[in-house]
C-alpha cells in the first residue's frame, strides 16, 4: 500500500495466448463429461453423460443412474466405439468416473486419454 492507502494498480499485463486443440478430422478427437445431478425422471436416471466428437460437432446423450466408471465405459462403448471406432484422441476432466474401467477400456482401444 502506498502512504495514501491506496493500492498502485496496472492495467498493462498482456493477455496469455490461447493455443486451441487442431482438429485433425472426423472422428478424431470425443470430449466427455457429465451435465450437474439433474431432477430425478421416472426411470430413476439423475444423470447425462454427453460425448462431443470434435469435427462434426456431434453430440451423444446417454442418461444415467450414477456415475460409476463401469457405467460410463458401457455408455461409451455402446454409443460411440461400436458406431463410429476408436478416435485417437478422448478429453475429460479426469474425475473418478473416467478412471477403472474407462481408463482400461481406453487403453484397450489404444485411445489416448
Amino acid at each position: 500500500m502506498w502512504k495514501d492507502g491506496k493500492v498502485k494498480a496496472s492495467f498493462n499485463t498482456l493477455t496469455p495466448e490461447l493455443h486451441p486443440l487442431p482438429i485433425m478430422g472426423l472422428g478424431y478427437r470425443w470430449s466427455l463429461d457429465f451435465a450437474r445431478p439433474l431432477s430425478l425422471t421416472i426411470r430413476h436416471h439423475r444423470y447425462v453423460f454427453m460425448m462431443v466428437e470434435h469435427f462434426s460437432k456431434w453430440i451423444e446423450f446417454v442418461a444415467l443412474l450414477d456415475k460409476p466408471s463401469e457405467g460410463v465405459a458401457y455408455a461409451f462403448l455402446d454409443r460411440v466405439l461400436s458406431h463410429y471406432g476408436a478416435p485417437v484422441e478422448v478429453l475429460t476432466d479426469q474425475e473418478t468416473e473416467f478412471q477403472g474401467d474407462f481408463q482400461v477400456l481406453c487403453d484397450k482401444a489404444l485411445i489416448d486419454h
